[in-house]
């Protein structure tokens, strides 16, 4: 285009030169001869016709040109597209695991490969027609797991993944454990989440039973433990106690003696520290009173060891099993262990919501915090990964939200 705006130009000042000059030069040069001035004008009009049309060319020929290779690479861009597309296309049907592509504000299915179609037993035309939801087990449909499924799918950036265990539905009714792996992305136009569906069902049903035995067997032993030390050991201790404070009437100069003092001292707190860790072990208020005033007991306690407020709310009344119980309590303990060991924090929040159809609780601190990147990696940690365990023991939800200098936050979700 460069080419015929120069050309453009060349012609405008050829002509205004042409105008202004051949003529006054024409007559001067053969004034004196009509016929030779007569025979040069029409030599001078054709010269004129001719170089106008050598120009028009080379303008038109330019112009031409820069849309040809305009139109060509418009054409290429369109073909590379279509190969693009059409690679995608390929990939993106005949990778062996189910990809779903849904709108990231309405929750609609937009596309699904052939795969998943096999996989769930729905058809494409079905797929677009349901939500996210629909493939979700009917436990896992209450307003409380749809916000915190929509809270997770919105805290994906654009670029960003994250990962989730979850529960799907066929449409036969038959249910699998899936990992799902979910980034934000553009599709059509719209703001629309990939999600690539891993079937951990197997792996998950044996890991699942090593984990509930592992439980079982550990409640059992920290119970049989707890026992042991309340009804031998403390006994035992209680009595080599009394024996030896009643020295003193046998043995005057025990009065006296520092040594004794000392002695009676360390017995008093051996007893009291057994007595704390049989309670720790398995607390008489939760076999005793429940979930609540074991909670509530054990923050008392846990704000007497360390410098970090712990406000506790909670509402409902749902009636609970020993094993969700004891479940809830040790994720609250292990939370709270976290916290004083890791976070340095100098407050948590601790919210319990125990309202039919599920549990929700909270637990959210203000210390340090870390990065989200760092989430994987962290629940790898023996703290963490109890949490998660117990939380999928009684077919639960559990997600860790966190950010440098600004805390961090737990959230569970269990279906009772």
């Amino acid at each position: 285009m460069k080419n015929a705006l120069k050309i453009s130009l060349i012609y405008l000042v050829f002509g205004v030169t042409w105008i202004l000059l051949s003529d006054d030069l024409t007559f001067y040069l053969f004034r004196d001869n009509m016929v030779v001035l007569e025979n040069v004008q029409h030599l001078k009009g054709v010269s004129f016709v001719l170089i106008s049309a050598i120009l028009v060319f080379l303008l038109t020929n330019t112009v031409i040109q820069a849309l040809t290779k305009q139109k060509l690479i418009e054409v290429k861009a369109i073909e590379d597209l279509g190969k693009s597309e059409k690679k995608f296309r390929l990939l993106f049907h005949r990778t062996p695991l189910p990809v779903l592509i849904f709108d990231k504000e309405h929750m609609r299915f937009l596309e699904v490969n052939e795969t998943a179609t096999k996989k769930y037993g729905y058809s494409r035309d079905e797929f677009l027609a349901m939500e996210i939801w629909d493939i979700f087990k009917p436990e896992a449909r209450t307003e409380n797991m749809k916000a915190f499924f929509l809270e997770n799918i919105h805290a994906i950036e654009k670029g960003d993944y994250a990962e989730n265990i979850s529960i799907h539905r066929t449409k036969k009714g038959s249910f699998f454990e899936v990992k799902v792996v979910s980034y934000s992305q553009s599709y059509l136009g719209k703001p629309v989440v990939f999600s690539s569906v891993l079937d951990i069902s197997q792996e998950k049903v044996t890991e699942q039973r090593i984990i509930n035995e592992v439980i079982k067997a550990t409640e059992e032993d920290r119970e049989q433990i707890s026992m042991e030390i309340h009804d031998n050991l403390i006994q035992i201790l209680g009595m080599a106690s009394m024996y030896l404070k009643n020295l003193v009437y046998d043995i005057d100069e025990l009065k006296t003696s520092t040594k004794y003092q000392h002695a009676l001292k360390h017995l008093n707190t051996g007893i009291d520290l057994s007595r704390s860790i049989s309670h720790k072990l398995m607390p008489k208020s939760i076999l005793d009173f429940g979930l609540i005033p074991g909670i509530t007991e054990m923050i008392e306690e846990f704000q007497v060891l360390y410098p970090i407020s712990v406000n506790f709310t909670y509402e409902g009344e749902a009636e609970l099993s020993q094993e969700f119980t004891i479940n809830i309590f040790r994720i609250v303990q292990e939370a709270l262990n976290n916290v004083q060991k890791h976070a340095e924090a100098s407050n948590v929040d601790i919210r319990l919501f125990l309202v039919k159809p599920d549990i929700k609780m909270e637990i959210i601190d203000n210390g340090k915090g870390f990065k989200e990147t760092e989430v994987a990696h962290l629940t790898q940690g023996i703290g963490l990964r109890i949490m998660h365990n117990r939380a999928l023991q009684m077919n639960g939800f559990f997600s860790i939200h966190s950010k440098i200098n600004e805390g961090t936050s737990l959230k569970f979700i269990i279906p009772i």
